[in-house]
């Protein structure tokens, strides 16, 4: 294998070993921050409690009793009615049941994910949800689904005008054709994406360095190596705006 074909290999685990060893040496702090907040909440007010929770769902990635910590939120989310909370807790649910091997309960709870949001207009949430689903019909090997639900949940965020929810699709839609070696249309759908995302840049969007390292990983199979190059560059640019 060529130099050229290892410079992303090279890029993504010089990245993922330092985040890996930071998440390594940061385990038994979170650890003791989880076991700090569950032993306060009876303590707490209905406000300092939600964000408790929210805060403990936000710390849990990974952590066997992540799911208990997501219940727990969604039902004081609903017993607040705080709308806002009780989305983002169906959104952190769904995320959960992707990781697991039932291929079912995902798109349960997603749908109902995905209704809630809707109901109450809270747009980042639903679109979040329908990109999940979108990976989860990929991860099992339902192409047609996947590209089908994709299309259809882009529909949707143009017809909203949800400007980053149509970009965040469009680079859904990319990584389908990706996985079926259609790499010239995977580089129009990552291109676009990235091109709509430009409109409209909320602070800690991380859209453009997943689609830059796409693109770039898409060029080297193209042979293109100097827009490679350029794309790479691009994402040190987004990483170190971020």
């Amino acid at each position: 294998m060529s130099i050229r074909t290892n410079i992303l290999a090279i890029i993504f685990c010089s990245l993922s070993a330092s985040v890996t060893s930071k998440a390594l040496a940061q385990q038994l702090s979170i650890n003791q921050q989880l076991d700090s907040i569950v032993a306060l909440l009876p303590q707490l007010g209905d406000s300092e409690k939600i964000d408790a929770l929210a805060n403990l769902c936000n710390l849990s990635h990974g952590h066997p009793a992540r799911k208990g910590y997501i219940l727990m939120f969604l039902e004081e989310a609903r017993r607040q009615k705080k709308f806002l909370y009780e989305a983002r807790a169906w959104s952190d649910l769904t995320t959960w049941y992707y990781g697991q091997f039932d291929n079912d309960s995902v798109y349960i709870i997603g749908e109902q994910a995905i209704r809630f949001a809707r109901q109450h207009q809270l747009y980042d949430d639903l679109f979040f949800v329908r990109q999940q689903i979108v990976r989860r019909y990929l991860r099992d090997e339902q192409v047609l689904k996947a590209l089908r639900y994709a299309e259809e949940s882009y529909q949707e965020a143009k017809e909203l005008q949800e400007i980053i929810a149509s970009a965040r699709i469009l680079a859904v839609i990319g990584d389908i054709y990706q996985s079926l070696e259609q790499y010239e249309e995977a580089e129009r759908y990552f291109l676009e994406s990235t091109t709509l995302a430009n409109q409209e840049r909320p602070p800690g969007l991380v859209i453009f360095v997943s689609n830059y390292y796409t693109l770039a990983f898409v060029c080297s199979k193209t042979n293109q190596w100097q827009q490679m190059s350029a794309y790479t560059d691009s994402m040190f640019v987004e990483i170190d705006r971020l």
